[in-house]
């Protein structure tokens, strides 16, 4: 069970990782887009690492990094069942089965967001 604790197995996990450093978006490194890619990966979405209040999307290497945990958008926000440091924020990813990502929502102001990238079909995924 040593993979499935923070920091275990030496750090090499697929259980928890971040695309973050310091709480800002980072490169994904060169093995690991090696690897994505050499394995017809386009997309990696990624929740349970807390940031900002719209999905963050990394493009490193060939592969995009979409991480979209907004649980911390507003903290000490009181709702009518106690606090809830999520507040107004909440997004919705959509994949599409070319590789293209939709996000909408709402930021913790309130404001409507939506953005739309277009997908990474390769030879391998048309037919």
């Amino acid at each position: 069970m040593d993979y499935g604790v923070p920091n275990g197995n030496n750090g090499e996990t697929v259980i928890y990782a971040s695309f973050l450093s310091n709480g800002n978006a980072a490169p994904i490194s060169s093995t690991v887009g090696s690897f994505l890619t050499e394995s017809n990966l386009c997309n990696v979405i990624a929740g349970h690492t807390p940031h900002g209040d719209c999905p963050t999307v990394i493009r490193s290497r060939g592969v995009r990094a979409l991480t979209a945990d907004t649980s911390y958008s507003e903290m000490g926000h009181k709702s009518e069942w106690g606090v809830d440091n999520r507040g107004a924020a909440v997004s919705e990813v959509l994949v599409g089965l070319d590789g293209s990502l939709a996000v909408h929502g709402i930021l913790s102001n309130g404001s409507d967001i939506a953005y739309q990238i277009g997908g990474h079909a390769r030879p391998r995924d048309a037919g």
